[in-house]
């Protein structure tokens, strides 16, 4: 390889990196944010898990299916996949993080 082509294909390798380098930064900033809005939620999460679980929810949820929760309130907490729904993506974070956190250590 002469020196013209070693200098391009180098110039192309900086540029490629250097792209990646920028998309991983973004992501992680993304990800920071992402991280401490979920922090922020963890009580609330926590909370709705308490409700899906108890006898207010089962009670809250029958008095919808017989009509008696004004139209105008917002049910969504009173969706059977909701919560539910909510808690395995809880748990699928947690996965994540944990493997991200495992990851970290070994490397």
């Amino acid at each position: 390889m002469d020196q013209l082509e070693r200098i391009a294909k180098m110039s192309s390798y900086l540029k490629s990196a250097k792209e990646a380098c920028d998309e991983l930064d973004a992501a992680m900033k993304a990800l920071a944010d992402a991280l401490e809005k979920y922090e922020q939620e963890l009580e609330h999460i926590d909370q709705l898990a308490e409700y899906y679980d108890s006898s207010d929810w089962l009670h809250d949820f029958e008095d919808d299916e017989a009509g008696l929760i004004p139209e105008d309130i917002d049910r969504g907490a009173l969706s059977e996949d909701g919560i539910y729904d909510l808690l395995m993506d809880q748990k699928n974070v947690e996965d994540i993080l944990q493997q991200i956190q495992e990851y970290l250590q070994e490397n």
